[in-house]
């Protein structure tokens, strides 16, 4: 009868397309029959993309949620390098992956998170104490880590930064193309050589460490502890330098 009279079958409105239901109509009904396909898989142990066993924890298997984690860094990468937003998916033309309306999303969003992860840690920890969520030792201050694991994890999420600028080629510090097979290029090196020099001559004078910048009651330039620590990485070198040596004559 919908068809015939060009009206849809499911909301009676005009035909925008050939078939049954309008687009509006055929959506929620591609919705409704992926979240009835989603809870079978769901309920029998299924990947809800290819329908097979699990043999990862979670919603996906691992060859699925590899392939859906390609295409989505694919889509970001020509999304930002063609000045699309990564989110709305609108024009933007402020180099960065973010319009300024969704980044203002994004910061009303994690302000509301932030205040609603306070106030439900407030509600747990009213008699109890309070413990950091990666080593489980106490704190003084409602959070998620400790101090000390903060420092840990942006040291770790540093070196993967300065790992990735290098694979491209890129200085670290003054970010501008690398002229040289280093971590620095020759101008952020004597920078950073001056620097250490400066540093060196006034540990020196202040009667420090030169190496750990602690105050040290010894004739040298450096601590005990240093000291041993020097001579354990000067033996190591010159164990490795032997056996290059040795290596280098069984080849020839």
């Amino acid at each position: 009868m919908g068809t015939l009279n060009n009206l849809c079958e499911q909301c009676l409105n005009p035909l925008d397309r050939k078939g049954k239901y309008c687009s509006a109509c055929l959506k929620i009904n591609r919705k409704a029959s992926k979240l009835v396909y989603e809870k079978i898989a769901i309920d029998n142990n299924l990947c809800i993309r290819c329908h097979k066993p699990l043999d990862i924890s979670g919603l996906q298997c691992s060859a699925c949620r590899n392939k859906f984690v390609k295409y989505k860094n694919k889509q970001y990468h020509y999304r930002k390098d063609n000045n699309i937003c990564v989110q709305c998916k609108r024009t933007n033309l402020n180099n960065t992956s973010l319009c300024d309306k969704c980044k203002v999303k994004r910061k009303e969003y994690t302000d509301k998170h932030k205040i609603k992860l306070k106030n439900k840690l407030k509600e747990i920890m009213k008699d109890e104490i309070l413990v950091c969520l990666q080593c489980f030792q106490p704190m003084d201050k409602i959070g998620r880590y400790c101090k000390a694991c903060v420092y840990e994890k942006s040291k770790f999420n540093k070196r993967k930064y300065v790992h990735n600028l290098l694979a491209k080629s890129i200085c670290p510090q003054c970010r501008e193309p690398l002229d040289r097979k280093r971590s620095r290029c020759s101008k952020c090196l004597k920078i950073h050589k001056n620097n250490c020099k400066k540093l060196h001559e006034s540990r020196k004078q202040n009667n420090l460490c030169v190496a750990c910048g602690l105050p040290n009651s010894t004739d040298t330039n450096m601590c005990p502890e240093c000291t041993i620590k020097k001579n354990i990485a000067s033996k190591r070198y010159s164990d490795i330098r032997k056996l290059k040596k040795i290596m280098e004559q069984n080849k020839e």
